[in-house]
């Protein structure tokens, strides 16, 4: 749905290269359209199955806003991903039992999210479970305030989606600054900044409906019978 309303919004504003980039709550995807046309996967592979149903071709990595964040007992390094806290019970700041601390919580721990217009208000979130989640797993055990350890998981998980996007690219031969690039997903919009940054996109969009953005595209696809 998503590379599908780019492609529409690519035939309005007339841009024929783009980049579509979905940051959900579970997965970062990114499809590419080039001339005004996606590639189709005729065999897609989901879950180590193959459906019978010809997909739109994107990739996919684990990263977007309820990725968890944590410190490797091996390394003691900083992990994003790719494990998620999902919608239920999902990141500490949602109250609903999640302890770990995800990309939301250090979204909203650093400000970029309004906790009481989260979800257009219909949930508040609560800054300071989220702030005690990160403190816990994150900032005491790698001896950081807790402002560098919410910075740090913000950092990681832009630079996975940053490589992702220029991956995609830079591996078929093309050059970024022939494209555009869409942010959409209900963190799009939040994170566009970051894992667009030094990339040389010749725009950046992103729009007021971002976290509605695939039911967008649903309803703007072709009607088609076989």
């Amino acid at each position: 749905g998503g590379v599908i309303g780019a492609r529409y919004l690519g035939e309005l504003y007339g841009y024929k290269n783009i980049v579509s980039c979905d940051v959900g709550g579970t997965s970062f995807d990114v499809g590419l359209i080039i001339n005004g046309e996606f590639r189709i996967n005729r065999e897609p592979v989901v879950g180590k199955m193959i459906p019978s149903v010809p997909m739109a071709d994107i990739v996919s990595i684990g990263a977007g806003g309820g990725s968890i964040a944590g410190v490797d007992p091996s390394t003691r390094r900083l992990y994003v991903g790719p494990a998620s806290a999902g919608a239920d019970p999902g990141p500490a700041a949602y109250g609903r039992g999640g302890e770990l601390p995800t990309v939301t919580d250090a979204d909203l721990g650093l400000g970029y999210i309004d906790p009481d217009y989260f979800l257009g208000g219909e949930i508040r979130l609560s800054r300071e479970l989220a702030e005690a989640s990160i403190a816990n797993h994150v900032a005491e055990p790698l001896g950081l305030s807790l402002l560098d350890a919410a910075h740090g998981i913000r950092a990681l998980a832009d630079a996975h989606m940053r490589e992702l996007v220029a991956g995609a690219l830079v591996a078929k031969g093309y050059d970024v600054a022939d494209f555009v690039a869409m942010a959409f997903g209900g963190a799009g919009p939040t994170h566009v900044e970051g894992f667009t940054a030094g990339l040389g996109f010749s725009a950046i969009l992103f729009f007021p409906y971002s976290a509605a953005f695939s039911a967008f595209g649903c309803a703007a696809a072709d009607i088609e019978q076989t």
